[in-house]
């Protein structure tokens, strides 16, 4: 058994040196002439060599030698400009200021790590304390900084509640947990404290009639008769009524709406689309998004849900952290983490207002973001989520009457019957919410469309065109990871554009940071570069292809196993679109 505990307190970061407390934080120009001075006194003098040996590898070349020239206030920054050799430099005697953090609660006070995920993300200049959160996880009597006193009563607090369980009460809690290999509760009086419970710690019969419950098996001839009281007090007092969720039949789009594709590329823009889009369903709404958490459009979908004659149906990917908000129903809490704080609170409290609204809700391994009804559909890159919808550079399309919508309606449904995981159902019993596993073990057939591709098609069709290509590529991503697809990239003719981690140490890719782009696009083709967009009005060339959708730029086998799609397009007034939009969000 662990504890899980959540404290809210103060993070403090005390300076090392006392002496230092006054600086003034270290500016950016500041640590490019730090940078070059160590470098060229150890003969590291090139920028290339500057950004492979200094971590500055999530920066092109170009971008490191306009820093060090604003830095400088000139263009003249080599010594020997044939070589590239920097000017050198002597060190600053300006050091940055060295901290020591530490959590500070009614019960607690724990030393931290400098790099401890759980810090702050900023940091005013004189700003020494923090109003947040911290976890800990405990398995033992003793943690260091924590009252032992108060741990102690806790223990006993989490011991009593755990011997008033029945034998029943604990197969119960098992089998519906969303976890499959073990389950949670909380105290009463203390929410914050949630205690955790791996199966192998629960007696063999118990074990065995969970194991009895999940095979769904009706035999009871192997079971000694504790395990077969245990399962049919369970089937009798607490099992969940045997109601699967099947799609009504008989889906079909509007056939009377004009066919028509349009690009939704920007900042602000994706709200506005997606509440029409949902605002005008007649009879269905298929929803698929990693995480909803935005209450305005989840009361907008909960007033659909009554009206709509063939209901609404979600996905979702429900991941550990959201998991243990449902279970244990955390409440918001101040914390100092700017964007996306609550984003798993927030998740748990709109999925029970779907819940409660009659809407059907199943999740899985889903990166994928449409939502379809039989007036529209769009794909994209926008999530449910006030960031996506307000703040983020989001990219997608909203088809109406095409093929693709009708694909896009088709590839939901498959989803739906053959790849999801598990129901999300209400419970009378335990908390909010249960897990009802799903067998899907029939699988679906491949899925073919002339516009959508799965990762694994759109990896091997991006690999295709790129082998026979020699062009500008232009691409947008949260992430840049090529992997494999480095080799095919025309490095000097390549613009990558993302808010993340560029893994490459290629310094002849171009490379711009932008904040907030969330947006997955690659552009192949004469008017693909980051100077072709501002002339994205010219005639368009009939070899140029674009790629749109939900696919980061990160070729890792991780990030495949994930369901998503990605529009293509050759289509040249599309393409012109979707780089006048982009152009528009840019420059």
């Amino acid at each position: 058994m662990k504890l899980h505990i959540k404290m809210a307190g103060t993070f403090n970061r005390i300076p090392i040196n006392s002496t230092v407390t006054k600086t003034e934080d270290v500016t950016l120009p500041q640590w490019m002439k730090s940078y070059q001075a160590v470098a060229t006194q150890v003969r590291q003098r090139s920028p290339q060599l500057l950004r492979q040996k200094f971590g500055m590898s999530f920066l092109s070349e170009s971008s490191i030698v306009r820093l060090l020239q604003q830095t400088h206030q000139t263009e003249t920054i080599y010594q020997v400009p044939l070589l590239q050799w920097l000017q050198p430099l002597e060190a600053s005697e300006a050091k940055p200021i060295l901290y020591r953090y530490q959590f500070v609660s009614q019960n607690v006070q724990i030393e931290l790590q400098p790099d401890d995920l759980q810090l702050p993300y900023h940091w005013g200049t004189k700003e020494t304390s923090v109003a947040g959160i911290y976890k800990i996880i405990i398995d033992r009597d003793r943690y260091p900084g924590v009252s032992e006193t108060w741990l102690n009563s806790l223990w006993q607090d989490v011991q009593q509640v755990w011997q008033n369980y029945s034998p029943c009460d604990l197969v119960q809690m098992a089998f519906e947990s969303l976890n499959d290999t073990g389950f949670s509760f909380c105290l009463s009086d203390s929410p914050e404290v949630q205690a955790s419970i791996d199966n192998s710690e629960l007696s063999r019969e118990i074990q065995e009639a969970i194991v009895y419950l999940r095979e769904e098996r009706t035999d009871f001839a192997n079971l000694s008769t504790t395990v077969r009281e245990l399962v049919q007090e369970y089937q009798k007092n607490r099992a969940p009524a045997p109601t699967y969720f099947q799609l009504p039949e008989g889906l079909k789009l509007e056939a009377s709406v004009n066919k028509k594709h349009q690009f939704i590329i920007g900042r602000r823009k994706s709200r506005q689309e997606i509440e029409s889009l949902i605002n005008q369903a007649e009879q269905f709404l298929f929803i698929s998004s990693y995480i909803i958490e935005d209450k305005s459009i989840t009361e907008l979908i909960c007033q659909k849900a009554a009206t709509l004659p063939q209901g609404v149906w979600v996905i979702i990917n429900l991941r550990e952290e959201v998991i243990d908000a449902i279970d244990t129903q955390i409440e918001n809490t101040p914390n100092s983490r700017e964007a996306y704080q609550h984003c798993n609170e927030k998740q748990a409290k709109c999925l029970m207002m779907l819940l409660d609204a009659g809407a059907h809700i199943r999740g899985g391994a889903f990166h994928l973001k449409t939502y379809i009804s039989e007036q529209a559909a769009y794909l994209g890159s926008c999530n449910l989520t006030g960031g996506s919808l307000d703040f983020n550079l989001e990219g997608g399309l909203i088809c109406q009457g095409s093929t693709t919508h009708q694909d896009l309606l088709e590839y939901f449904t498959r989803c739906w019957q053959h790849q999801t995981r598990y129901d999300v159902l209400c419970s009378s019993t335990i908390g909010n919410f249960i897990q009802r596993s799903l067998n899907n073990s029939s699988a679906a057939s491949g899925f073919h469309s002339q516009t959508l591709l799965t990762p694994s098609q759109y990896r091997n069709d991006l690999q295709h065109e790129l082998s026979k290509f020699s062009g500008k590529v232009a691409i947008y991503s949260r992430g840049f990871s090529p992997a494999e697809m480095l080799s095919l990239l025309p490095t000097r003719n390549t613009h990558v554009y993302c808010d993340g981690f560029i893994a490459t140490n290629n310094y002849r890719i171009n490379s711009r940071f932008v904040s907030g782009l969330h947006a997955k696009i690659t552009l192949i083709g004469d008017l693909a570069g980051g100077e072709a967009l501002r002339g994205a009005a010219a005639s368009a060339k009939r070899d140029r292809i674009a790629y749109l959708g939900g696919i980061n730029f990160q070729f890792a086998s991780r990030g495949f196993n994930f369901i998503d799609l990605m529009y293509k397009t050759t289509n040249p007034r599309e393409i012109n679109q979707i780089c006048q939009q982009l152009s528009a969000s840019f420059f």
